[in-house]
């Protein structure tokens, strides 16, 4: 007889005091909307290989794209933020206690760590834009 558990990747105590992986940060200017609690529309690609989660409310659009590699691990994870048609630097984070439950009290050892994909995606440089890597 098999078992089967439910593996949860999100640390259901540290994401609301740390945030959810993916969550975008933004340094200077934020959006109008606050896209960090918004719901999302869900688009799978017909190889089932990517999904795009977009939000709008006619002003603000935002999407958060994931991409799978067939038989692999790897993937690539992209996110877009305008207002208005001109586009919002951020950050998307990985944060949340994101991984291993096992491990006790994961939100104490975690290191957070942040890269500007809009920035690159949009074509601005890193010193233009506020948010150079550390």
């Amino acid at each position: 007889m098999s078992h089967s558990v439910a593996s949860y990747l999100v640390n259901s105590a540290a994401a609301p005091v740390t945030g959810y992986p993916f969550s975008l940060i933004f340094k200077n200017q934020k959006p109008s909307a606050d896209i960090n609690n918004a719901l999302y529309a869900i688009k799978r690609s017909d190889d089932g290989l990517q999904i795009d989660f977009d939000y709008s409310d006619g002003k603000v659009f935002s999407r958060k794209t994931f991409h799978f590699t067939k038989d692999s691990y790897q993937s690539q994870v992209s996110s877009d933020v305008t207002e208005n048609g001109i586009a919002v630097p951020h950050l998307l984070a990985w944060r949340g206690g994101f991984g291993d439950m096992t491990v006790p009290s994961p939100a104490a050892q975690m290191t957070i760590r942040a890269h500007s994909f809009a920035c690159l995606r949009s074509g601005v440089k890193y010193s233009q834009c506020g948010m150079a890597p550390k």
